[in-house]
């Protein structure tokens, strides 16, 4: 039996329905963790995961790590991704490459800008320098990945897209107040309100837009929120907003449900899995072209790509959007439709196939986001 290890930060929601995917499929599974959820990533409403099926281990100590590489080497593969950032992780990496073990990554792009981005880029050069020829594979998320991956050195014949993966999401009935006013074109974003995620521009873009058409749901919190609502004020759109603070997740997916937009105007995300979680929802998205799930905004019935920190182009794909109106049933359900590309179980069919071309020769997968009739659509 094959064995999966994934070696990173936290039981995050974006990994459990590819982890119980790998399950299905007949494989082990084994999560190897600094903690269950980080205190900020519980602020934000995330709660623990459904990891049924999959091996947990948290913070393990040397000779924990020592025993899961050497664990029928043969039929395991180890993915690093998170777990690099903790002494543990460290040694792990170098007792696997020193053991020859299976390996490779599975990480997100770093940020690039800001000072600093080159020592961030140069972590990475020296990592692929040091390890490199060991790293079989590299899961790099979204075409943003594969580019920081291949521009610190990998080859790219060793560079998968991929992404992350959120559970799906039975939509129940409309509940929120939309019902209530029916004119208005319901607008959510969900971020953190941080500098990075430029919610800023979101809210300067709706003062811009037509007056009373639109309403914007503002979902989490953080250390911008005051000054967010001073933007607010200024652009005369105070009233226009809903600020829900964090929610636990399964209402934030309700909310989502019941918009016509998602908006991610961040100035940079590895990958952004909202953008996800609205696809699965029906809803479409516009996010900038420095998140990772750009990708998944191929087609325009989806959503739209606007260049990051562009007011004009922001405005102009949300009136575009507007201009629309409400998201149609049909629209919905076809926006839904697709999103079986990017489930737990596609995204684990999609990742045995990237191993069978590692390891037995044969072709090179598309992703099944881009091959949207492919084997892998589920």
């Amino acid at each position: 039996m094959m064995h999966f290890v994934n070696w990173t930060n936290q039981l995050a929601i974006h990994q459990s329905a590819l982890m119980r995917g790998i399950v299905r499929l007949g494989w082990r599974a084994t999560m190897v963790v600094d903690e269950e959820v980080s205190p900020d990533r519980r602020a934000l409403g995330w709660d623990t995961p459904d990891f049924g099926g999959v091996n947990i281990v948290v913070r393990p100590q040397r000779e924990e790590i020592e025993r899961i590489l050497g664990e029928d080497p043969e039929h395991t593969i180890h993915a690093f991704g998170a777990a690099l950032e903790y002494p543990w992780g460290r040694y792990a990496l170098r007792k696997a490459a020193q053991s020859k073990c299976k390996m490779g990554l599975m990480s997100e792009a770093s940020d690039p800008d800001g000072w600093k981005g080159p020592l961030r880029w140069l972590k990475h050069s020296v990592r692929r320098m040091l390890f490199g020829e060991r790293m079989q594979f590299v899961l790099a998320m979204g075409q943003m990945g594969v580019r920081w991956f291949t521009k610190c050195g990998y080859p790219m014949e060793k560079v998968f897209p991929f992404g992350y993966f959120v559970e799906q999401f039975n939509v129940p009935p409309m509940s929120y107040e939309k019902n209530e006013q029916p004119r208005l074109f319901h607008i959510v974003c969900v971020a953190a309100l941080i500098p990075r995620k430029r919610v800023d521009l979101l809210i300067r873009a709706l003062g811009r837009l037509p007056s009373g058409r639109a309403h914007l749901i503002i979902v989490g919190d953080g250390t911008e929120r005051a000054r967010l609502e001073k933007i607010a004020g200024l652009e005369g759109v105070a009233q226009a907003i809903s600020w829900c603070g964090a929610l636990p997740n399964q209402q934030v997916r309700q909310i989502i449900s019941e918009s016509d937009l998602l908006v991610l105007p961040s100035r940079y995300d590895g990958w952004g899995a909202v953008v996800n979680e609205a696809l699965m929802a029906g809803t479409p998205v516009i996010c900038t072209d420095h998140c990772g799930a750009k990708d998944l905004l191929g087609e325009e019935w989806r959503g739209e790509v606007v260049p990051r920190n562009n007011l004009d182009a922001l405005v102009s794909a949300i009136a575009r959007r507007l201009e629309q109106g409400s998201v149609s049933q049909n629209l919905r359900a076809r926006i839904r439709d697709w999103s079986g590309c990017i489930t737990g179980s596609s995204a684990a069919a999609y990742l045995q196939v990237v191993f069978e071309h590692v390891y037995n020769g044969k072709d090179k997968p598309i992703p099944p986001w881009q091959e949207i009739r492919g084997a892998f659509r589920q």
